[in-house]
């Protein structure tokens, strides 16, 4: 789905840090966007992959035997799985399947352009922040965050937003640049999200409160034959 242009905004309230520009004043980072390597998802469902062409296998020969197997169980304290199964083994003549690709060639460290290319990365390229955060949506109108920059227990953020954090749920990566020099800084969500619905919660309270009270109604007083004494 599209991000809205208010999630960007509170985006920049998580991820703003004070910049000092050229007089000493506080500006906050609010040039907020995706970038260029994230795939943007606008809620319409993807293409289904290619299926393959079934390869026709010529086969020259075939051999079954049968074995009995035992598997551990799944949980201690159950039996082994045992049985007996057919194992079968082909030979095929070679179909000609392609080749697979080759792997990258490795980059060489002494070639100018690899060394310019470093050196552009390390000059540009501030790192990543990551951001831990809980968010608790209340039926899409609502959201509490529970925030922990580079997953910083000890410096908890918790916040209330009017927006449905489900919109940024979308995205691990966001850009953001500097409002004095536009240098970009990036911030990874580690999200994870729930959806509550408050009314629903309402009901089945109730409802369990009145399934214990009538279970109380329904209570016998105990008999006063426990009140003799044994002879």
């Amino acid at each position: 789905m599209q991000p809205l242009g208010t999630s960007f905004a509170l985006l920049g309230l998580i991820c703003a840090s004070p910049a000092q520009d050229v007089v000493g004043k506080s500006v906050s980072k609010w040039d907020v966007k995706i970038p260029e390597f994230e795939s943007i998802a606008d809620g319409t469902p993807s293409k289904p992959a290619v299926k393959p062409e079934p390869i026709a296998f010529n086969v020259l020969a075939s051999r079954t035997r049968k074995m009995d197997v035992v598997k551990a169980p799944p949980m201690p304290g159950l039996p082994p799985v045992t049985g007996r199964i057919n194992v079968t083994v082909r030979m095929v003549q070679d179909p000609g399947l392609p080749e697979p690709p080759k792997p990258l060639p490795t980059l060489d460290p002494e070639d100018p352009a690899v060394i310019a290319r470093m050196e552009e990365l390390r000059e540009h390229y501030q790192g990543t922040s990551l951001i831990f955060l809980s968010a608790s949506v209340y039926d899409h109108k609502r959201t509490l965050m529970r925030i922990h920059p580079n997953g910083d227990v000890g410096n908890e953020v918790t916040a209330w937003s009017n927006l449905d954090l489900n919109h940024l749920t979308g995205f691990s990566t966001y850009q953001v640049n500097d409002a004095v020099d536009g240098t970009p800084f990036y911030y990874s969500f580690i999200m994870g999200i729930g959806n509550e619905n408050p009314e629903m919660l309402a009901k089945l309270s109730a409802k369990k409160d009145g399934n214990t009270s009538r279970r109380k109604s329904r209570s016998f007083p105990m008999s006063r034959k426990a009140d003799r004494p044994l002879s």
